[in-house]
């Protein structure tokens, strides 16, 4: 039998096992231990083969078993990561609904507002202008009445002119 050994190599590939970096060295010892004494015998590689297997074997139902707690613990995480979301996604849909409620109502309180000044408005226009109508109707009926009286009063004036002129003339003795 050999007993030339990488113990590089053999570190390395214990590492890579799932031996953390303490345990790879120690089974290196051990190893080298075994193969620098009087006379390592297959029995004796056999156990220490063994060995190695069952820990390597005993590694390897931890990490699943680390893993598959792992996976559970992150599952349930998400599972109430995403209670969590939802139930702030529903509070934000609420806050908001009951924003939007109260904008409209401020901007139907607003549309109502403006109807009602555009009406009152609208009234003052039409009392304006029937009150404009009144006035025009009574200043052109004292606009007739002025003429008329101005008319009589020409027509007096050129019937007593005419008068006059028919005593002159001698039309009416």
């Amino acid at each position: 039998m050999s007993s030339k050994v990488d113990p590089i190599s053999l570190l390395h590939l214990l590492e890579e096992a799932g031996f953390s970096r303490a345990q790879a060295e120690a089974q290196l010892r051990a190893f080298i231990a075994l193969l620098s004494s009087k006379a390592p015998t297959t029995r004796h590689l056999r156990i220490v083969e063994k060995r190695l297997h069952a820990e390597i074997q005993q590694l390897r139902e931890r990490l699943r078993a680390e893993m598959a707690q792992l996976e559970e613990r992150l599952r349930a995480e998400m599972a109430q990561l995403e209670e969590r979301l939802k139930a702030e996604m529903q509070q934000l849909e609420m806050r908001l609904s009951g924003e939007m409620a109260q904008l409209e109502k401020r901007l139907q309180a607003e549309l109502e507002k403006l109807r009602l000044e555009h009406q009152l408005a609208l009234e003052k226009l039409r009392t304006d202008m029937h009150a404009m109508e009144t006035r025009l109707v009574r200043e052109e009926r004292e606009g007739r009445r002025q003429i008329i009286i101005w008319v009589a009063g020409m027509l007096l004036g050129y019937s007593a002119v005419l008068l006059g002129l028919g005593k002159l003339v001698g039309f009416f003795r």
